[in-house]
């Protein structure tokens, strides 16, 4: 019986080895809510729209204000506030296997092109 069980074992390692390095490099989905505000040198691409969100401060507060009131439960929030001559951006990325339909559909009643847009982006 002994030898059984090691060929077993080693089997079920072999399996599990196998998951763990294909789980490893796997792309992972990321949902990216996009906020840019038309302060760069040509902003043509607003011509004409509505900024939805012009009363806030910055657009990073745009951003942690969906985060918070769709009630995600991890986000990262990158800007390119340091950045001269360009048009303000925030980018708010969560994984989407962490979204729940709830907190999805809150994020989509946010989007309002040109100005904030919504992206599936794969990442390894």
């Amino acid at each position: 019986m002994v030898p059984f069980a090691g060929g077993a074992a080693l089997s079920a390692f072999t399996f599990l080895g196998g998951w763990i390095v294909q789980q490893m490099r796997a792309e992972k989905a990321v949902i990216t809510l996009e906020y840019r505000r038309a302060t760069g040198w040509d902003p043509k691409w607003a011509d004409g729209k509505t900024d939805p969100a012009r009363d806030v401060a910055s657009v990073s507060d745009h951003v942690l204000k969906v985060a918070t009131k769709c009630r995600l439960r991890s986000w990262r929030l990158e800007t390119n506030d340091t950045m001269t001559d360009v048009d303000e951006t925030a980018w708010l990325r969560t994984d989407a296997d962490a979204l729940s339909d709830k907190s999805f559909n809150c994020i989509m009643s946010f989007v309002s092109p040109p100005y904030v847009r919504l992206f599936r982006e794969s990442q390894r």
